[in-house]
């Protein structure tokens, strides 16, 4: 964990990105924050190895649930542990905001709050996340503390973004040489200080652990399209009357939903032009510091 002195130096601006593994799997936080929500569940028998199997896997990610249906009791022990594991990382945090209010830093210092993806606890029958892209796995925070010397914004935006925004927004806002980049996220800053609104199409794609399970979204305004790529399958969801995705329009809708799944196919090609504009992925091979790194993030095995 970083203290104010890896943070700051004098005459020269800082920048730092600070990766933590919690609230991930496995959720075991220490102590005090271990036990701090399930110490009155009693884990036993079938189910109760069911539930540890979730919250630690031990060499592979088991999403499933091997014993049948999960009890409402089970759903509560492993969404306690998950909230364990983000007291834990609340306390992490907390830490790093109180060295840097310990430096003298907090008022002119620009904080962004992030996680790669959301989790699951069996809204569509899978927990952890990867597996799709239903809202309890792509919903993740995106908070930013602005310094204290920039006034009148938005404190919310009603509209959906993209992390894929956060990079432009930051050479927007910092008034960085973008050198001719081409961002497929856009600067937030107008929608956060001029409450512009630009309806635009959000593209979500699982990056797929098995090549075969290719699934994509499409955010179109109250619309949001899912196509499972290796099925041949589309559901559509109004996720202004139906947040959780739980009645599938696909058949009531089919003309929207056809209009949505061109749009998807369309930007899936654009992205596969991209890419092999680019020679396709690059893929150099790692330093050791970063073997290790990945190894510790249990990215590589």
């Amino acid at each position: 964990m970083p203290d104010a002195a890896d943070l700051f130096v004098a005459d020269r601006p800082t920048f730092a990105m600070v990766h933590l593994l919690p609230p991930h799997t496995p959720y075991t936080p220490p102590e005090p924050f271990r036990g701090s929500l399930t110490a009155e569940y009693e884990v036993s028998g079938s189910a109760g190895e069911s539930a540890e199997e979730i919250v630690d896997p031990a060499d592979e990610m088991h999403s499933t649930w091997p014993d049948g249906t999960p009890t409402p009791e089970d759903l509560a022990y492993v969404r306690a542990r998950y909230d364990e594991n983000v007291r834990y990382a609340d306390h992490l945090v907390g830490r790093i905001v109180e060295s840097i209010r310990r430096a003298g830093q907090y008022d002119e210092t620009l904080i962004v709050f992030l996680s790669d993806h959301g989790e699951a606890f069996y809204e569509h029958g899978l927990f952890l996340h990867g597996d799709y892209v239903y809202e309890e796995n792509i919903h993740a925070p995106f908070v930013v503390k602005w310094p204290a010397s920039v006034h009148a914004f938005s404190r919310v935006l009603a509209d959906p973004v993209s992390l894929l925004d956060l990079v432009p927004t930051l050479v927007d806002g910092l008034d960085l040489p973008a050198d001719g980049a081409v961002f497929h996220g856009r600067s937030l800053l107008p929608a956060v200080f001029d409450a512009a609104s630009t309806p635009r199409d959000l593209y979500l794609s699982r990056r797929p652990l098995r090549e075969e399970n290719q699934i994509y979204a499409l955010r179109s305004g109250r619309y949001k399209l899912v196509y499972n790529g290796r099925e041949q399958t589309t559901e559509l969801y109004d996720m202004a009357d139906d947040p959780e995705e739980r009645v599938d329009l696909a058949d009531r809708l089919p003309f929207r939903t056809r209009l949505l799944l061109q749009r998807l196919l369309i930007q899936r090609q654009r992205n596969l032009a991209v890419l092999a504009d680019a020679g396709g992925p690059q893929r150099n091979p790692l330093d050791a510091d970063t073997q290790r790194a990945l190894e510790a993030l249990g990215y590589v095995r």
